[in-house]
């Protein structure tokens, strides 16, 4: 049995003891919106920012740690203009913890976007705000959110698609079977988007005429058919003035630096909050092989407003978010992440709210062993919800970790609600876990998403790899692939000894109609090398079924039934919950104490 190190047990007591009044009359320093920097950090005199808090925990560590520190943040809004960072410099030890945690009652909350205020009527309920920013370069954001709710930007067709009738040779012009806008779409900040089969593809319109578009870079993954564009694929094209048509849409004109909001009648902007992001990242703890940051905990905040820019290579869908430019290039990216990890060890995010997020939530990357995310509520997320494993790759189609060392080992994500992922790029997982070893998922609440529930593993063959041992257990995963194929509740790839998925409740699986090729969308998919699973007690109902799909409740693809054990599975595809379902089902799923996650108001 793996012995685990004090700090985690340190943690824990600390974590049991926020509660009432004696976290706030035990914190070492106190942060509040309406601090000052110059102030002591007491609860009376409390500081303004929360690096300036790290900044007096690391006086305290550089001194000798004699005891846990507890940073108290009272609630409200901290505007952070840039990511907050820590490193091994703001480590607990082995016996005493950092803790940086929400005041009783409270709701603190670190955002990286920036109100947007001081809107302008114009004809036909259309306001404007001049955005200085903008338009001198300052500034750009693709994401706008009035009172906490995400708007769309102006998309054309609105409803439906455009068909591809020819694709050139070089991946960057695409023609269609109707007729295209009559004005140029080019230099206008205008996206193509080319819905694939198991990803998305975003491109700017370098220019246009009614025949045809042409994108800056080549559109897709250039190399793998199933990921570039094709005749018959859906397109649609979004971010232009003129495609702004339904309340609640805007346009932001780089030019001129001006935003565009369609208000509905009667409605006046300024009497609502609206926030951009400025930030792509909010929180990154970056440790070192050699001394990374551990035994340092954040509990009870929220985190919100991130964004997510087109990279000058475009953004060409692979899998899992992780896009590139071709098969041969040399690296390939995943979707950035807002809180991101790398040679962290025993440390946690707890009771946080994390929301309308740009990419990707939370990424625990290389050489991180021993992290919790406990308690957590993931929602409005661009892309992938938890990403363990988050890395570049070299081969996504051979995706391990050069050095063993930076293997990701025993972390943990347990009792989460992650809900409305895969928003922007539709690719995005709950869950993604890759290339790690001793992961667990437990009796989360995994919903609503464009894509897949929990994926585990990223390489296309049965040879041995880092990924090993993770365990995927009384999950409860519903509402899924609403816009992609080819994947379902759970999806694994490659050889993956040890693992088991066990007592997870699985329905809803349902046929998006938006993604080219046949519709495959599967309870649990054991996709190309998936071998070496103990596959026990799971219940799966309620998978869509139409003429012309293959959904099931198990598929295999280069697998086998014979690769795995099996024991007392219940699989099914009609839309009535079976008899197994009742018991399951209350086990599955958040345990009694996390369950009020599912009641919280969206504020």
């Amino acid at each position: 049995m793996r012995k685990h190190p004090k700090w985690i047990v340190t943690a824990a007591l600390i974590n049991g003891l926020f509660s009432g009044m004696l976290l706030a009359a035990s914190a070492d320093f106190y942060v509040s919106p309406s601090g000052s920097d110059s102030h002591a950090g007491t609860l009376e005199a409390p500081f303004a920012t929360v690096r300036r808090a790290r900044d007096a925990v690391r006086e305290k560590i550089k001194a000798g740690l004699g005891k846990d520190i507890v940073v108290c943040l009272r609630g409200g809004v901290y505007h952070l203009g840039r990511p907050l960072e820590f490193g091994p410099e703001d480590s607990g030890t082995s016996e005493h913890a950092i803790t940086y945690a929400a005041y009783p009652g409270e709701r603190p909350v670190l955002s990286g976007g920036r109100v947007v205020a001081g809107w302008k009527q114009g004809p036909d309920n259309m306001w404007t705000v001049a955005l200085g920013d903008v338009k001198n370069g300052a500034w750009w954001f693709r994401q706008l959110y009035r009172d906490g709710q995400r708007l769309a930007r102006g998309r054309y067709p609105e409803q439906g698609f455009f068909k591809i009738k020819h694709v050139s040779k070089d991946h960057t012009r695409l023609q269609f079977t109707t007729r295209l806008p009559d004005r140029d779409m080019g230099a206008r900040d205008t996206e193509v988007v080319v819905v694939q089969n198991w990803s998305i593809s975003r491109e700017l319109i370098q220019k246009s005429s009614p025949e045809e578009i042409e994108a800056r870079t080549p559109i897709g993954w250039v190399g793998h058919m199933a990921c570039l564009p094709k005749p018959g694929m859906s397109v649609f094209f979004e971010h232009a003035l003129e495609f702004v048509k339904k309340p609640g849409q805007w346009y932001l004109d780089r030019k001129s630096g001006v935003l565009h909001y369609q208000a509905r009648d009667g409605e006046n902007p300024n009497q609502h909050q609206f926030a951009a992001p400025v930030l792509e990242q909010l929180v990154c703890l970056d440790g070192r092989r050699d001394n990374p940051v551990q035994n340092l905990h954040f509990d009870g905040i929220g985190f919100e407003h991130t964004g997510f820019l087109i990279p000058e290579i475009g953004y060409g869908g692979i899998q899992g978010c992780y896009h590139g430019t071709n098969v041969e290039a040399a690296v390939t990216y995943a979707s950035p992440v807002a809180i991101d990890m790398a040679y962290c060890h025993s440390c946690s995010i707890t009771n946080a709210r994390l929301k309308r997020v740009g990419a990707s939530g939370i990424g625990l990357g290389k050489g991180c062993v021993d992290n919790r995310i406990v308690g957590c509520e993931l929602s409005d997320i661009g892309a992938t919800g938890v990403n363990i494993g988050h890395m570049k790759v070299k081969n996504p189609l051979w995706a391990d970790w050069p050095d063993p060392r930076d293997v990701p080992v025993n972390n943990e994500v347990a009792n989460c609600y992650i809900h409305h992922c895969g928003v922007e790029l539709w690719g995005g997982h709950g869950i993604f876990d890759a290339m790690t070893r001793d992961t667990k998922i437990r009796h989360n609440e995994i919903a609503y998403l464009a894509y897949g529930g929990i994926a585990t593993g990223f390489v296309w063959s049965t040879d041995r790899t880092s990924q090993q041992g993770c365990l995927i257990e009384y999950n409860h995963i519903y509402e899924v692939m609403h816009r992609l194929n080819d994947s379902g509740c759970i999806y694994t790839l490659g050889f993956q000894p040890g693992s088991i998925i066990r007592g997870n409740l699985m329905h809803g699986v349902r046929i998006g109609g938006y993604a080219a090729g046949a519709v495959c969308n599967n309870g649990i998919f054991l996709d190309q090398g998936s071998k070496g699973f103990l596959v026990e007690d799971n219940v799966i109902y309620d998978v869509d079924q139409q003429a012309g799909a293959r959904n099931s409740a198990i598929r295999f693809n280069q697998s086998s039934r014979d690769w795995q054990i099996w024991i007392n599975n219940s699989f099914d595809t009609a839309d009535q919950a079976p008899e197994a379902t009742k018991m399951l089902a209350e086990k599955a799923g958040l345990e009694p104490q996390y369950k009020s996650l599912l009641d919280n108001e969206d504020n």
